[in-house]
C-alpha cells in the first residue's frame, strides 16, 4: 500500500511538473510571437511614415527653409528606411525561428538582434550628442525673425525641441522592446538546446546500450 502511494504520488508530480512546464515554455513562445509582431507592426508604419515624408515633405514649421533642402533631413530619413527595413526583416526571420524547432535559427535571430540594439543605441547617443550644435544653427536661422526675438520665446525652436524629444523617446521604446525580445529569445534558445542536448545524449547511450 505505501509503495502503490508513493508510485501514485511520483506519477502525479511528474504530471504536474510536465504541464507547468509545458504551459511555461508555450508561455514564453507566445510572449516572443507577441513582441516580434508588435515590431513587425511598427516596422510597418516607419516604412509607410519614411515613404510619406520622402514624397511629401513636412512643411517647414521648425526652419525658414524647406526640409527636404538640409542634407541632415536626407540623412534622417535614409536612416530610419535603413532601420525599418532591418527592423521588419528581423521580426519576420523572429517568425520563422519561433514556428520552426532547433535553436540555430534562433540563435541568428538573437545574433541580429545584438547587431540592432548597437544599432539603436549609436543612434540613441548620437542623437544626444549633436542635440546642441542643431539648436544652436537653428536659433541662428531663425534670429531676428518675427515672433523670435528673444530665443527662449521663439515657437519654432520649441516645437523642434518637443520633436526631438518624441524621437529619443520612440527610439527608447524601441530599445526597450528590442531588449525585452532578446531576452526571451535567449530563454527560448537556452531551452531548445537544452532539449536537442539531452535528445543527443539520449541516442548516444542508446547506441552504447545496443552494442
Amino acid at each position: 500500500m505505501p509503495q502503490r502511494l508513493e508510485r501514485t504520488a511520483r506519477a502525479l508530480s511528474l504530471c504536474l511538473n510536465t504541464l507547468f512546464f509545458t504551459s511555461y515554455t508555450a508561455c514564453r513562445r507566445y510572449v516572443l510571437f507577441v513582441i516580434c509582431c508588435a515590431l513587425q507592426l511598427l516596422s510597418i508604419f516607419l516604412i509607410a511614415l519614411v515613404c510619406l515624408a520622402a514624397i511629401n515633405p513636412p512643411k517647414p514649421d521648425i526652419s525658414p527653409q524647406p526640409l527636404n533642402s538640409y542634407p541632415q533631413y536626407i540623412i534622417t530619413i535614409a536612416l530610419i528606411a535603413s532601420y525599418s527595413c532591418c527592423l521588419f526583416l528581423l521580426s519576420s526571420f523572429g517568425f520563422i525561428s519561433i514556428c520552426l524547432p532547433g535553436s540555430f535559427l534562433m540563435s541568428l535571430h538573437i545574433l541580429g538582434q545584438i547587431a540592432i540594439i548597437c544599432a539603436q543605441l549609436i543612434a540613441v547617443a548620437f542623437t544626444i550628442t549633436v542635440r546642441k550644435r542643431l539648436h544652436l544653427k537653428l536659433e541662428e536661422s531663425w534670429q531676428g525673425r518675427p515672433g523670435c526675438a528673444k530665443v527662449a520665446d521663439c515657437l519654432h525652436v520649441q516645437r523642434f525641441m518637443r520633436s526631438e524629444t518624441q524621437l529619443i523617446i520612440i527610439l527608447c521604446v524601441f530599445l526597450l522592446l528590442q531588449v525585452v525580445l532578446l531576452i526571451t529569445s535567449s530563454i527560448v534558445c537556452e531551452h531548445r538546446s537544452h532539449s536537442e542536448r539531452q535528445k543527443l545524449l539520449k541516442q548516444h547511450e542508446e547506441e552504447e546500450d545496443d552494442y
